[in-house]
């Protein structure tokens, strides 16, 4: 809530402040049955809000290893810029991580962490410790991305909207995620707005479902 305190000698000053959240899954994986199949690439990233009362400009994420892991790497840009966040107003910083299409690669983690900088503000930084799990991903019929519609052709410097359709079994899961993987050296997310048939007045900002918590 923004109050305004009025005084003989003026108005109370207002100061930005921001948020980062981690917004995607620490756990990602390559299938059980075949590594070869089905995706090795998944986003990695933060949710970041202005709290604060004024404008904040030139903020950049910074993505760091704590750890060395052959298994788990970067595919793209380690540091991402995105444009200032007026009051209230929230945004996305991802980054690609690519696991190694290799049995061995199941059951490996790296530790790691994101800065985020801007004028006037300190440095943000994820929780730590945290890190990257590979898992092995059981495929499953029942669950499937069933339409992904938005343009096949895009222009340098435009912003389009895409629609990911995707659905689980009928019990639902409590963790989840589905996503679209835009390299973040081409792309930057801007805005994400998830709805859920169950529950069905759930919405959600970020591509990580958490039912836990």
């Amino acid at each position: 809530m923004l109050a305004v305190l009025l005084l003989f000698v003026g108005a109370r000053a207002t100061f930005a402040a921001l948020s980062v959240t981690p917004s995607t899954w620490n756990v990602i994986g390559l299938d059980s049955n075949n590594v070869n199949s089905g995706p090795n690439t998944f986003l990695v990233g933060v949710l970041v809000c202005n709290t604060g009362g004024t404008t904040v400009s030139n903020i950049t994420g910074t993505f760091v290893w704590d750890s060395s892991n052959a298994f788990i790497n970067l595919s793209g840009l380690s540091t991402v810029t995105t444009n200032p966040l007026a009051p209230g107003q929230c945004t996305n910083l991802f980054f690609n991580v690519v696991v190694t299409r290799s049995t061995s690669a199941y059951n490996q983690t790296r530790s790691y962490h994101i800065n985020v900088t801007a004028t006037g503000e300190p440095t943000y930084s994820t929780p730590t410790p945290r890190e990257i799990y590979v898992e092995k991903l059981v495929s499953q019929n029942r669950n499937s991305t069933q339409t992904v519609t938005g343009p096949t052709s895009v222009i340098v410097g435009q912003t389009y909207s895409y629609t990911v359709n995707a659905s689980t079994a009928t019990g639902g899961y409590e963790q989840l995620e589905s996503f679209l993987n835009f390299p973040n050296s081409m792309f930057e997310v801007l805005t994400i707005s998830t709805t859920y048939t169950s529950p069905s007045t759930a919405t959600n900002n970020k591509i990580y479902a958490d039912a836990c918590g």
